[in-house]
C-alpha cells in the first residue's frame, strides 16, 4: 500500500470516527450500533438472514442434499454461516472455511483438518485423514457439516471429490457452500454429475422496511428509546445506495441519522427547575394539603328520631280483629253506601284469600288515622272490606298475568343457542390417518429410514407410488416454518444397525438420497406434535 492510499484510509477512518461520537452524543447511546462488529442486528425478529438461519437449521436435521447461499458481495453470507455453526446442535460438528483466490487444493485440505481439529487418522494425504476422521465420527453417530465460503474459488477436482463424500451412503457428511451468484451454475452442474439434488437460498437485498426494522433493532440495542428519526425517503435511498452491502448499509445509516441529528428535540441531562426549589415547593405544599386537611370539619350524621307509638284503645282494636275475621265475605255485586253504587270485584273462596283478605282488613284497621269513622259503624267495615278485597285482587292478577311474547321469545332464542353444537374439529386426510394408525403399532424403540423430506405432499405422494413393489415406503405430515412438511419414511426396523444395513437393499436411486436412520418414538412425536397445532385429538 503506497504512502497516499495510506493517507486516504488514515483520514476516512477519521470521519468515520468523529460520525460515530457525533451519533453517539446527539442520541445519548451507549456505542455506536453501525460498527459493523459481527454484524448481529442482521437477525432481527422477522428478518430475511434470519429465516436463513432457520432453514439450514432444519436442514441440518431432515435434509442431505447440499445446500448453496448465494448472494451479492457484502450481504452477509459469512455471517450467516458463522450464526448457522454457532446455533447448531451440540451433537454435531460444524466447521466453516473461506477459499482463498490462490488457494491450492492442498491448501484448503489442510485448513478443513485444522477446522475440525483432525491431528492424526492414518497415513496418505490430507483427504485420506479427512476419510478416515469421518468413518470415526459416523461410527461414533455423530453428523459432520462442512461450511465452505467463496466456493467460486475452489478447485473443480476437489469440489467433485468433496461432493463425492456426501454421497457415500456410509458417511453421515453433509455440506453447504456459499458463493457469489455467478458461481450457481458451476455448482449445479458439479452436484447434477454426482447424481444429487442441489437447494438454493438466495440472500436478497434489503428493502426500505427491512432497512428500518434493521437500523431500529440496531438503535434500540444501543441505548436508544422513541422513534425512528428517519424518513421514508431516507429508508428508500439506503436500500437503493447499499446494493445488498451491510457495510455500505451501516455508513448510510450511520451519515443519515447524523444529519437528522439537528431537527431532533433532545431533552438535557439537568431539569430546567433548580432541585433544591423543587423540594422546597414539594415541602410546601405538603404543609399546605396537612394544615388545610385539619381545618375540615367532619359533618356530624343527624341522629334518628325516637319513634313516637300512638296510644290506641284496646277493646275497639279487637272488635274490628274479630269483625275482620269472622264477617262473611261479601257477595260479588254492587253495595249500595249513601245513596251511591260500587262495583266490589268477587274474591276468592279458597283458604289463602281468606286468610289475605283478613290481614289486609287487619292492616287498614290499624293504620286508620285518629277522627276517621268509628271502627264498629257499617261505613267502616264495608270500606275495609272494599280494600281487602282490592288488594287481593292486585294480587291474583299479578300472579296470573301472561308473560310477554318478547320474554317467551328471548328464552326460546337461548335454549337453541345452548344446543347448537361447536365446530368440529380440523382433521387430517384419510390416507395419513391410516399411516398414522400403522405408525402406531410400531415399537418406539424401533428405527425407520428417513429418506425424503418435501413440502409438496404430490411429490411425497409420487415417490411412494414410484417405488411399490420396490420398497415399503410411506409418508408422514408435520410442520416447519409454519408450513406443511412431508416425510418419507422406510421401516420398521429392530434397531439402528439394522436400519443402516438395510440401505443397500433400497433401490439405486433411492439410495441417492443418502436415508438415514430415526427412532421411531421421535417421528411419533413429530405427529404428535402437529397434532396439537391443529387441534386434533385422538
Amino acid at each position: 500500500m503506497t504512502q497516499s492510499a495510506m493517507s486516504r484510509q488514515q483520514a476516512h477512518e477519521g470521519k468515520r470516527a468523529t460520525r460515530a461520537a457525533t451519533l453517539i452524543e446527539k442520541y445519548r447511546l451507549s456505542r455506536d450500533p453501525f460498527s459493523g462488529e459481527g454484524m448481529s442486528g442482521l437477525f432481527f425478529i422477522g428478518g430475511d438472514r434470519k429465516n436463513i438461519v432457520e432453514a439450514l437449521l432444519h436442514f441440518s436435521r431432515f435434509g442431505s442434499a447440499p445446500q448453496f447461499l448465494c448472494g451479492l458481495p457484502g450481504a452477509g453470507k459469512s455471517t450467516v454461516l458463522h450464526e448457522f455453526a454457532h446455533r447448531a446442535e451440540k451433537d454435531i460438528d460444524v466447521a466453516v472455511i473461506t477459499i482463498d483466490v490462490l488457494a491450492s487444493r492442498e491448501q484448503v485440505l489442510e485448513h478443513i483438518l485444522q477446522a475440525y481439529a483432525v491431528v492424526d487418522y492414518g497415513q496418505g494425504d490430507a483427504l485420506a485423514k479427512f476419510y478416515n476422521w469421518l468413518r470415526s465420527q459416523a461410527a461414533r453417530e455423530r453428523q459432520v457439516i462442512l461450511c465452505i465460503d467463496d466456493v467460486q474459488h475452489l478447485d473443480a477436482e476437489l469440489l467433485r471429490q468433496i461432493l463425492a463424500l456426501v454421497q457415500d451412503a456410509d458417511l453421515s457428511f453433509k455440506a453447504v457452500f456459499s458463493g457469489e451468484t455467478d458461481a450457481r451454475i458451476r455448482l449445479e452442474s458439479a452436484v447434477e454429475a454426482q447424481g444429487m439434488l442441489c437447494n438454493t437460498l438466495e440472500l436478497a437485498e434489503l428493502d426500505p422496511q427491512q432497512v428500518g426494522d434493521y437500523a431500529m433493532y440496531l438503535l434500540e440495542s444501543a441505548g436508544y428509546r422513541g422513534e425512528l428519526p428517519l424518513t421514508t425517503m431516507q429508508l428508500q435511498a439506503a436500500a437503493a445506495r447499499s446494493r445488498g452491502s451491510i457495510s455500505q448499509l451501516n455508513e448510510l445509516l450511520r451519515d443519515l441519522l447524523v444529519a437528522s441529528a439537528d431537527s431532533i428535540s433532545v431533552t438535557p441531562q439537568r431539569p430546567v427547575f433548580p432541585r433544591s426549589n423543587l423540594i422546597i415547593a414539594a415541602a410546601l405544599a405538603a404543609v399546605t394539603v396537612y394544615f388545610g386537611w385539619r381545618s375540615i370539619e367532619t359533618p356530624q350524621v343527624p341522629g334518628a328520631k325516637p319513634i313516637a307509638l300512638e296510644k290506641v284503645k284496646p277493646a275497639k282494636r279487637a272488635s274490628v280483629e274479630i269483625e275482620a275475621v269472622h264477617e262473611p265475605a261479601p257477595v260479588a255485586g254492587e253495595i249500595s253506601i249513601n245513596g251511591s253504587n260500587e262495583n266490589l270485584p268477587a274474591p276468592d273462596t279458597d283458604t289463602h284469600s281468606s286468610v289475605a283478605a283478613s290481614d289486609a282488613a287487619q292492616s287498614v284497621a290499624e293504620a286508620s288515622p285518629a277522627g276517621a269513622a268509628p271502627p264498629d259503624s257499617d261505613a267502616a267495615r264495608v270500606e275495609q272490606r272494599r280494600e281487602a278485597s282490592a288488594e287481593i285482587a292486585k294480587q291474583d292478577s299479578e300472579k296470573e298475568q301472561p308473560v310477554p311474547a318478547s320474554v317467551m321469545l328471548a328464552r326460546e332464542n337461548a335454549d337453541i343457542s345452548s344446543q347448537e353444537t361447536s365446530p368440529a374439529s380440523p382433521a387430517r386426510s384419510s390416507q395419513l390417518e391410516k399411516v398414522f394408525k400403522r405408525l402406531q403399532a410400531w415399537p418406539d424403540e424401533g428405527y425407520a429410514l428417513q429418506v425424503f423430506g418435501t413440502h409438496n405432499e404430490a411429490r411425497a405422494k409420487k415417490l411412494v407410488e414410484q417405488y411399490f413393489g420396490e420398497a415399503d415406503l410411506l409418508f408422514y405430515e408435520t410442520r416447519h416454518n409454519g408450513k406443511p412438511w412431508f416425510v418419507v419414511i422406510n421401516g420398521p426396523y429392530s434397531g439402528r444397525q439394522s436400519a443402516r444395513e438395510s440401505i443397500v437393499s433400497l433401490p439405486e436411486s433411492l439410495r441417492r438420497l443418502r436415508p438415514w436412520p430415526r427412532n421411531v418414538a421421535s417421528i411419533k412425536g413429530d405427529i404428535l406434535r402437529f397434532d396439537e397445532l391443529l387441534g386434533v385429538q385422538r
